[in-house]
């Protein structure tokens, strides 16, 4: 009789803490993520493909109830990559204030989802369409400047990155001229001539890919 008793008590906990947890999760609101300080859904963006650079999901996540039990990322596509939390591989836990990146481990079109969940199984998510591309390579641009008779200045600050607007940039200026080589951010370079006659330069840049693009031959005349 005693050990009926014992069990049946048993079941009107186990039971009572079943309600109160069916009531909690009845009022309790689903987490949910922030894109740049908003609530969206979708996010579709474009990105360089970039040894050591990521890609910021920008997202925060809040809970009403505090109640926010780990993070979910599911790829979707034939591209993928990794998600990171603060630089490392996420585990699934969440800080606030961690920084959620995705690091692109091939290009082409990535889909792929994060979503915030509670303890009580509630959840939002938003769905990512990012684009990879191809690091394309800078093209230089090069003007002679005639100073005087026997100074040149050859400029090749007009060279650009055709990725300019993904991140893309000039990292080096590289000119070689009578078997010297001068490599750095210096986009022109002055040359003075004692004699008269004609004079190879050859000029090439490099972008923050550490791609190069096809050299510039130029011939100086001086007369």
């Amino acid at each position: 009789m005693r050990d009926i008793l014992i069990f049946w008590l048993l079941g009107l906990v186990i039971l009572s803490c079943d309600t109160r947890l069916e009531s909690l999760s009845r009022y309790n609101e689903a987490p949910y993520i922030l894109v740049d300080g908003e609530a969206v859904d979708f996010v579709s963006d474009t990105m360089k493909a970039r040894q050591g650079v990521y890609y910021d999901l920008r997202v925060s996540f809040f809970d009403p109830n505090d109640n926010i039990s780990n993070i979910e990322y599911q790829v979707f596509s034939e591209a993928f990559g990794d998600l990171l939390s603060n630089g490392r591989l996420a585990d699934g836990s969440y800080t606030l204030g961690d920084v959620i990146e995705y690091a692109p481990l091939t290009t082409g079109q990535h889909i792929f989802s994060i979503t915030v969940k509670d303890k009580f199984d509630k959840f939002s998510s938003v769905d990512y369409d990012l684009l990879v591309l191809e690091n394309q390579v800078p093209v230089t641009v090069v003007n002679v400047i005639e100073n005087s008779q026997f100074s040149r200045t050859v400029d090749a600050s007009g060279s650009f990155d055709p990725d300019q607007d993904l991140g893309g940039g000039i990292l080096n200026y590289e000119f070689v001229f009578a078997g010297d080589t001068t490599v750095g951010l210096q986009s022109s370079q002055t040359y003075e001539f004692a004699t008269t006659g004609i004079f190879r330069v050859q000029v090439r840049v490099q972008d923050n890919n550490e791609a190069w693009s096809d050299s510039e031959l130029l011939q100086l005349v001086i007369e």
